[in-house]
């Protein structure tokens, strides 16, 4: 809802269901094979990899970034809004996830 970009670091394939649902993720600016991989020891290193990427840019470098990512943002935005205003398919969400087993 705040037009922030997200990396997730939750359980194997999180990232599919989420663009199952129309969210847009963010791999032209990073790296998400994490996605797939099954091992958390690894995830979270490829995880913490992305961060410290992330870290070491220049302002002027992630401003520059964000300004590339903001019609994902606000096509998120939107999606998430949809999931909040339309019960049915919130309760389809949440369910889907909690079904695989994601959160």
């Amino acid at each position: 809802m705040n037009l922030h970009p997200f990396i997730v670091m939750g359980n194997p394939k999180i990232l599919s269901v989420l663009k199952s649902y129309g969210f847009q993720t963010f791999n032209k600016w990073w790296d998400e094979s994490y996605d797939d991989e099954m091992d958390f020891k690894t995830r979270t290193q490829m995880i913490l990899n992305i961060v410290k990427d992330l870290c070491s840019k220049s302002k002027e470098e992630m401003t520059s970034m964000i300004k590339e990512m903001e019609s994902v943002l606000i096509h998120n935005k939107k999606v998430l809004h949809k999931l909040y205003t339309t019960k049915q398919y919130q309760k389809e969400f949440f369910n889907n996830v909690i079904d695989k087993g994601l959160i």
